[in-house]
């Protein structure tokens, strides 16, 4: 990045968005094949599926007992007091609830440390960049895709901007943490929350009017 200014990164980010948002129009039957191979991935593995199309299974299945069963007040405020990686899990918690957040909370096998700490390292260099690319990637641009902005928009709290901006970056600023995959760190616990939280929303969306 040697060599360019502020304002051309700037400049850049706003013409990268504005073409997103114009492919973001295009007919669905446009839209580029998926073709990732699963021995391309990190894990090296996988069925290769189309991300646009896979859910989250086991959570969905889980946070939508959650909710019909009305645990989601006794789940809510077990989770305020989970806070570190390291940190047991909370009491208080459904044995289903409890069982997942066990199992989700374990890194997987081909996880590397050594290339975590790379990670974070680099985040530390080259942070002004990353967050201005999540910025315009994660953020501005996110409200320009229509069935993705109205998803979010009538999601609880979605059209509170500034609500919204400070609870997504919660993960954001988790991964970046040069601590994050350590004991004391708290990406692990940001990241199984996401997980519950995301998979509330689609559960309780389609059954929105709106």
């Amino acid at each position: 990045m040697e060599g360019i200014s502020r304002r051309e990164v700037l400049a850049a980010g706003g013409s990268l968005g504005a073409l997103g948002a114009l492919g973001a129009t295009s007919p669905a039957a446009a839209r580029t094949p998926w073709t990732w191979a699963p021995s391309g991935s990190v894990a090296g593995k996988g069925e290769g599926l189309d991300p646009e199309w896979v859910w989250d299974d086991e959570v969905d299945t889980l946070m939508a007992a959650v909710i019909q069963r009305g645990d989601v007040s006794k789940v809510n405020d077990a989770l305020r007091t989970w806070t570190r990686n390291d940190q047991t899990l909370p009491a208080g918690l459904p044995h289903d609830v409890r069982a997942f957040m066990e199992k989700a909370r374990q890194l997987p096998s081909w996880a590397d440390r050594a290339k975590l700490e790379s990670a974070a390292a680099f985040n530390k260099s080259r942070g002004f960049y990353l967050n201005l690319l999540n910025g315009v990637g994660g953020g501005m641009l996110s409200t320009a895709i229509p069935r993705e902005a109205r998803s979010v928009y009538w999601s609880k709290g979605g059209a509170d901007m500034e609500d919204r901006v400070a609870k997504t970056s919660l993960l954001g600023f988790a991964i970046g943490d040069l601590n994050a995959f350590r004991p004391d760190g708290d990406v692990i616990v940001h990241a199984v929350k996401t997980r519950m939280v995301h998979a509330a929303v689609r559960h309780l969306l389609p059954q929105s009017p709106d």
